[in-house]
């Protein structure tokens, strides 16, 4: 799994996957910013991916920054998602009931089918139910590994 990292100067802004168009979808999320590739600002993300990816990390450290993309609705969205432990999943039902306002299921869909930093934010951790992933930007195939993976090294480490 090769991704694209875009980092500003307090924190992550973007990860999304490498085989996308090369700029397109970073720009359709933050539309007015100018970005500088600075490989030695993105090699401590890129680093606590890898550690992730082996099973050696369980929550990423480093700063990201959502503060300037979407509603407020999405970046509480993203607050919540990030409290999702590793290893566990939740439904997009069971994430509408946790925020303060009501909301609807549909509208925390939208917001993970948008997040500008996937893995980082973990919205692969919200299924539609207990026997359907649902969607991901980074594809079904992709949320099922990464889910499945998560649960294998919870239970190796048991």
């Amino acid at each position: 799994l090769q991704l694209r990292l875009v980092a500003d100067w307090s924190g992550l802004t973007f990860a999304g996957m490498r085989n996308e168009p090369k700029s397109a979808p970073i720009f359709s999320f933050y539309p007015h910013v100018i970005m500088v590739r600075n490989k030695k600002m993105l090699a401590p993300y890129a680093q606590e991916l890898v550690e992730y990816m082996e099973g050696t990390r369980q929550d990423f450290d480093l700063n990201l920054n959502y503060s300037g993309f979407g509603a407020p609705f999405q970046r509480r969205v993203y607050d919540l998602v990030r409290q999702i432990p590793y290893g566990t999943t939740i439904t997009y039902s069971d994430l509408a009931a946790a925020l303060d306002e009501a909301t609807s299921t549909r509208a925390v869909q939208h917001a993970i089918a948008l997040n500008p930093m996937t893995i980082f934010v973990p919205t692969h951790r919200v299924v539609l139910d207990r026997t359907n992933l649902g969607i991901c930007r980074l594809g079904s195939a992709v949320k099922r590994e990464l889910i499945n993976m998560e649960k294998s090294y919870l239970n190796e480490r048991r």
